[in-house]
């Protein structure tokens, strides 16, 4: 099993750990690793909870995306996705023990947003775009 040890401050390379962008370069310019081949701990000062484990996975997937399916101008346009790429990234995701779900809907569509975020995959992020109303989330593999 791959040891990444990723503090999202700064890190000492020389007992194994990398930030985060280094973290994120050497994920997604490479072919996607096995489920749970990479042992990722997030690490902060003070005890990471829910809401800063979802920043760190959203800034994560933004990321990996740009270096995945970004234009020349450094933009990725969720519409030209196709369901394998999201499929992808969901690779990237699960080598690291996470899953990274979404779902497509209508510009008509009225979220659901849940009043009590205590569990990962209850935090969400949406996105609307010309065509579609985006919603990103994660849990635990």
């Amino acid at each position: 099993m791959n040891q990444l040890n990723t503090d999202y401050d700064c890190i000492d390379e020389l007992n194994g750990e990398i930030d985060c962008d280094r973290f994120i370069h050497l994920l997604f310019n490479n072919s996607p690793a096995e489920k749970k081949s990479i042992t990722a701990t997030f690490i902060s000062d003070n005890n990471l909870d829910i809401q800063e484990l979802f920043k760190i996975l959203i800034y994560i997937f933004s990321e990996g995306m740009k270096i995945l399916y970004a234009d020349k101008n450094g933009h990725v346009n969720l519409d030209n996705l196709r369901a394998a790429d999201f499929r992808e990234i969901n690779k990237y995701f699960q080598s690291f023990s996470i899953n990274c779900k979404y779902e497509i809907n209508d510009l008509d569509y009225i979220s659901e947003r849940k009043e009590k975020q205590e569990n990962l995959d209850d935090i969400k992020i949406y996105i609307k775009t010309e065509k579609f109303y985006y919603s990103f989330w994660f849990n635990y593999l």
